[in-house]
């Protein structure tokens, strides 16, 4: 949002701020949207709460959404980040409530990931706390929180062991490297913007996989 878009905003919650009247809780919404850029908690909080007791129906709204969107300026995705954030700290990490300066808003789907993880018991305190701070402070994904899960699970650990002994022998590694030499081809196909160092580089690659072949036949 440019700053000419920011300001109107701003004016446009200032103007319904001064018109909600005796509304209480309509006026905290407005005012925890004008300056929830700088800590996102109290506007998360409030509007988790308005998701469960659907006061915004109220005020001649059919969702929380279509409410934040009209009213606040807020976007869908960011409301399910607020509500999502503000409900996975509430419950988990109730601590972190109390800074003032959170404002980062990491993925929910990271966070229920995160919770799952906690409630089946996938992992100890100590690699739940870091995959939490990944998530919060180092934009990890979903997928990327899925894989460090497998990963530090206790089957993956025992697992490990043998994925070691079944590590590939050099014919078998390149007969990989001739196999995914022909699927790039195939992807490639005809395109004649394709540069001609790709395919110079795939047949090189192919040459080097193919090298030792007329050793290993005689």
């Amino acid at each position: 949002m440019d700053h000419h878009s920011r300001t109107q905003v701003e004016a446009d919650l200032e103007r319904k701020i001064a018109a909600s009247g005796d509304d209480e809780v309509r006026r905290t919404v407005l005012e925890r949207a004008r300056v929830f850029k700088s800590s996102w908690v109290d506007l998360g909080e409030i509007l988790s709460l308005l998701a469960r007791n659907q006061q915004y129906k109220a005020w001649g709204y059919k969702s929380l959404t279509e409410y934040c969107l009209k009213e606040l300026h807020i976007r869908e995705a960011t409301v399910h980040k607020l509500v999502g954030n503000f409900n996975f700290l509430s419950s988990h990490e109730p601590k972190m409530l109390e800074h003032d300066n959170i404002v980062r808003l990491p993925d929910p789907e990271s966070l229920r990931v995160l919770a799952r993880a906690k409630e089946e018991q996938k992992l100890d305190d100590e690699a739940w706390s870091r995959l939490k701070e990944g998530a919060m402070n180092h934009g990890y994904t979903a997928a990327t929180l899925h894989r460090k899960i497998r990963e530090s699970s206790p089957e993956s650990a025992r697992e490990q062991p043998e994925r070691e002994k079944e590590s590939l022998t050099d014919s078998q590694l390149r007969q990989r490297i001739v196999s995914l030499v022909s699927s790039i081809r195939l992807l490639l196909g005809k395109k004649q913007d394709t540069p001609g160092e790709v395919r110079e580089a795939l047949t090189c690659l192919e040459r080097f996989a193919r090298a030792d072949e007329a050793g290993d036949e005689a």
